[in-house]
């Protein structure tokens, strides 16, 4: 009789390892994405910055309106966000919707891409658990710690984003006029010192 077939061979389970990943992969991806959405809504958030703005200089004084014998009663109601849009561009013109936006593209580079990068970074310190994971609240931790690092870093090019869009508001001789993101980071150290930013 034929010989039975030999028995088959014990075969172990292989190992699933967690391929790191670099934290540069996570601050590009962050930073690119971050990038784009930055550039479709900018529009959108200029407009939101003057109604915020809408009836006080500079962002700080009064109204004028709050301060006249009139009263604030007297103050007309603030444009709504078609309104505020159309007086940018009747004003400033269509470019002038994108007024900041190289200011703009560097606050989302450096807060977006330093949090997703610090994100992984954090992970990758963490002690890990007994199964090689990392529990919710250590998992809330790095989340927490890299949303802190990314506003550090971010919150610079974030000011010189808001001066740059509210700077239509202004009178021209009280306007900063800055050419661009990097400018006003430089002048705004100059001008006004490191503690400014």
């Amino acid at each position: 009789p034929p010989s039975p077939p030999p028995p088959p061979r014990a075969m172990s389970a292989p190992v699933a390892t967690a391929k790191k990943q670099a934290p540069w992969k996570g601050f590009v991806a962050g930073s690119a994405g971050a990038m784009l959405s930055g550039a479709v809504t900018h529009p959108i958030d200029l407009v939101k910055v003057r109604m915020q703005l809408y009836g006080a200089k500079d962002g700080f004084e009064a109204a004028a309106a709050a301060t006249s014998k009139a009263g604030p009663s007297a103050a007309a109601a603030p444009p709504g966000m078609f309104r505020t849009g159309y007086q940018v561009v009747q004003h400033e013109g269509t470019l002038g919707l994108y007024r900041g936006l190289s200011a703009s593209l560097l606050r989302q580079a450096t807060f977006i891409g330093t949090k997703f990068g610090a994100y992984d970074l954090l992970k990758g310190a963490m002690p890990k658990d007994e199964g090689g994971g990392l529990s919710f609240l250590k998992m809330t931790a790095c989340g927490l710690g890299a949303g802190a690092i990314g506003a550090a870093v971010g919150n610079p090019a974030d000011l010189a984003m808001v001066r740059m869009q509210a700077d239509g508001r202004l009178p021209l001789e009280l306007r900063r006029n800055y050419k661009h993101g990097g400018e006003a980071l430089m002048r705004v150290v100059r001008e006004e010192g490191v503690l400014a930013l």
